[in-house]
């Protein structure tokens, strides 16, 4: 295939409040390659919480869990209204693409 040389590759990680379509982005981490797998560039945020983040989170003792022990849950509210909305994340990654 040609240019397949020059391809990079986006490997994206994103943590949630939950798994329905309702449920808010918190975190958004990306790692690009090339085809050999060598790390060109990352990009990672964590995403300013809507105001029924935690209530979400905290219904769900699996999330809850999960993400109290990795420390997300205190990142997340000592980052408080400092941290970038989903729309503020979204453009600084893509303006990491161009």
């Amino acid at each position: 295939m040609a240019g397949e040389e020059d391809a990079i590759l986006a490997w994206t990680d994103e943590e949630t409040s939950g798994l329905t379509l309702d449920d808010h982005v918190l975190e958004v981490a990306v790692v690009f390659t090339d085809t050999d797998l060598n790390e060109l560039g990352s990009f990672e945020t964590l995403v300013r919480p809507q105001p029924s983040t935690f209530a979400r989170i905290l219904a769900d003792p699996i999330v809850s869990d999960m993400h109290r022990k990795s420390g997300l849950l205190s990142a997340l509210r000592a980052g408080g209204d400092d941290l970038p909305t989903v729309d503020e994340a979204e453009a600084a990654l893509l303006g990491r693409v161009d």
